[in-house]
């Protein structure tokens, strides 16, 4: 069987009932397309609810309403990541996720997930992370790999800290077998600074080494200086620091080079030369929505396919 929904926006009804049917029949869903509600303004909207639920329900479903509603405009402000967003489960926006993934695969693109783990709950972040990597749209499509954002300090003791990521990294691993990619996403070599005050002092480098095929460390420039040549060493340096403190000179590795908007022209291509030079496989920047045309234009120049 396929089925395609149509229906009519409802603010309070539909998104459950979404959510419910999806979670029913989502193998048999090809389609939803939600029409605009009855072509009214959002007075008689709120009206119309008001007399069809009543007081009381009114309210309960329009505190969670402007709860998705504010939740929404921070995410479109400022990305967050799925251990911190409001969620159904573990995913915020298991549609629209699932649009991304296909939209992608249909335009020849392969897509990472990503998690930020607080490693105070260990069963929590592997469920979640697992939940990610088995993650199945309607048409059969999954994420193609699977990075391990690390760098939460929520778990103020260090040793702590680094069993438990350590701990985490074998299980994620464990489950998913020797050949699934995984990446570790790591804090630049600042933030694990044994000698100054620092996110994560003592880093577990080497220990985490065996659970990843790929490190992508947060080198962020935008944050330490300014100005192209800076910008070369500085990315230069991280990844060769990664390299010595995996004890791995050919670890493959990927530079997330910073928060795009905050950097020039020259220092968006400083990045991807300093990877390029370094070998490593690729470098991206903070994020999508904030990268301009001398992001896209550097990395094209450097890591063409």
């Amino acid at each position: 069987m396929r089925i395609v929904v149509a229906t009519q926006e409802d603010p309070f009804y539909l998104p459950p009932a979404l959510d419910a049917l999806c979670r029913a029949r989502g193998r048999d869903i090809v389609g939803i397309v939600i029409l605009p509600a009855f072509n009214e303004g959002l007075r008689d909207t709120a009206g119309r609810l008001w007399e069809f639920y009543g007081p009381v329900d009114f309210m309960r479903l329009g505190v969670r309403f402007a709860g998705a509603k504010l939740a929404d405009r921070v995410n479109a402000i400022l990305p967050l990541p799925s251990s911190v967003s409001p969620r159904v489960g573990s995913f915020v926006y298991p549609v629209g996720i699932a649009a991304l993934i296909d939209a992608a695969h249909a335009n020849g693109m392969r897509v990472v997930a990503w998690y930020l783990p607080g490693f105070k709950n260990l069963n929590r972040d592997l469920r979640r992370s697992l939940d990610a990597i088995r993650f199945t749209t309607v048409a059969g499509g999954h994420f193609d790999s699977f990075a391990l954002d690390i760098e939460s300090n929520a778990v103020r003791n260090v040793t702590l800290r680094n069993r438990r990521a350590q701990q985490l990294s074998s299980r994620i691993r464990g489950a998913v077998g020797k050949q699934y990619p995984l990446g570790a996403i790591t804090p630049d070599q600042r933030s694990t600074s044994a000698f100054l005050p620092s996110l994560w002092p003592r880093f577990p480098y080497s220990h985490l080494r065996p659970y990843y095929d790929v490190f992508l460390p947060m080198a962020y420039s935008s944050f330490r200086g300014k100005g192209a040549r800076f910008v070369y060493g500085y990315t230069a340096a991280n990844i060769q620091y990664l390299r010595l403190m995996t004890r791995d000179p050919s670890l493959p590795v990927h530079v997330i080079g910073g928060l795009a908007n905050k950097l020039r022209p020259s220092e968006a291509a400083s990045v991807v030369r300093a990877a390029r030079d370094q070998g490593a496989l690729g470098a991206s920047f903070y994020d999508v929505r904030l990268t301009g045309q001398e992001e896209w234009q550097a990395l094209q120049l450097g890591f063409a396919p």
